[in-house]
């Protein structure tokens, strides 16, 4: 009857051996037993095939075991393994494939920046930063992008992180050079973050004008007018908010530390618990009032 095989003995035995083929020919010598192991010692075994067979440089068969493994942060491991091997060897995309099959952020933002310092496809570059999900690098690649005069993949970087500082920069730009579809796209996305001056609004609705788009400059307008009062709403809102938080605190706070006025009644307190609480309710209403009279 075959003997079951355990995790730690497979990671004992290839620790013995110390060639890649000594390894891979126990390994093929426990296969037929897959199915005699557990979950784990499964896994144990799929990760150490794929280790070896990216040892030998056949990093496709070392893709098809780590497919297999069942834990996930253990098949994240290898395919990390598998995209820094196809780094090493120049592949690129390949790289990227596992790097996002991996779910590894780290080393996608590190493959961005090897290709920007070697000056590869804007493209690709920002691509790799999006899956990284890098907003400091994807800014750092829109100010490459401007460099390169490509204006188009410039927005869709600052777009996409709201970089007001080169969403700016880039439409004030267009707009001097007469490339106007370009600086209202800059603007319009200014507007819609509620961060644009009534200079941009005009601008960006000259810049409609100037390509024969009225209705598009009067549209832009009321949108940034309708973004305004949303916006005051909201201050108006919160500050209400904060005035009542503001007045309840120093009322309470008072009722608290005022024994004439309560008797220590609340809840049967000390005057050292009712003054506590006193105190600590006095200062939130303090606190909230600062708030309040700031943010008018």
């Amino acid at each position: 009857m075959a003997r079951k095989i355990t995790s730690s003995e497979i990671y004992h035995k290839l620790d013995l051996l110390k060639t890649n083929e000594a390894k891979l020919s126990y390994l093929k010598e426990i296969e037929s037993d897959i199915d005699l192991m557990d979950s784990s010692a499964q896994d144990s075994f799929y990760s150490q095939m794929g280790s070896v067979w990216i040892g030998k440089g056949d990093i496709h068969k070392a893709k098809r075991f780590y497919e297999k493994i069942k834990d996930k942060k253990t098949s994240r491991e290898g395919f990390t393994k598998v995209g820094d091997y196809a780094l090493f060897l120049g592949w690129m995309k390949e790289a990227e494939k596992y790097y996002v099959k991996a779910r590894d952020k780290k080393n996608l933002g590190i493959l961005g920046d090897i290709w920007l310092r070697y000056d590869g496809d804007i493209h690709d570059i920002i691509r790799v930063y999006e899956k990284a999900g890098d907003k400091k690098r994807l800014r750092k690649v829109g100010d490459v992008c401007v460099e390169r005069g490509k204006i188009a993949e410039a927005l869709r970087v600052y777009r996409k992180v709201g970089d007001k500082k080169g969403l700016r920069k880039v439409g004030d730009s267009c707009f001097e050079k007469g490339e106007f579809e370009y600086a209202t796209h800059a603007y319009e996305k200014l507007i819609e973050m509620g961060v644009a001056p009534e200079e941009i609004i005009n601008k960006a609705a000259d810049a409609y004008e100037k390509q024969g788009l009225g209705n598009s400059a009067i549209k832009t307008r009321a949108k940034a007018e309708r973004i305004k009062r949303r916006k005051l709403k909201r201050i108006s809102l919160e500050n209400k908010v904060t005035a009542s938080i503001a007045l309840a605190g120093v009322v309470s706070g008072l009722i608290f530390l005022s024994p004439n006025l309560t008797g220590n009644v609340i809840g049967n307190l000390s005057n050292s618990s009712s003054n506590i609480i006193g105190g600590v309710l006095f200062l939130i209403g303090l606190v909230g009032a600062f708030f309040s009279i700031r943010g008018r």
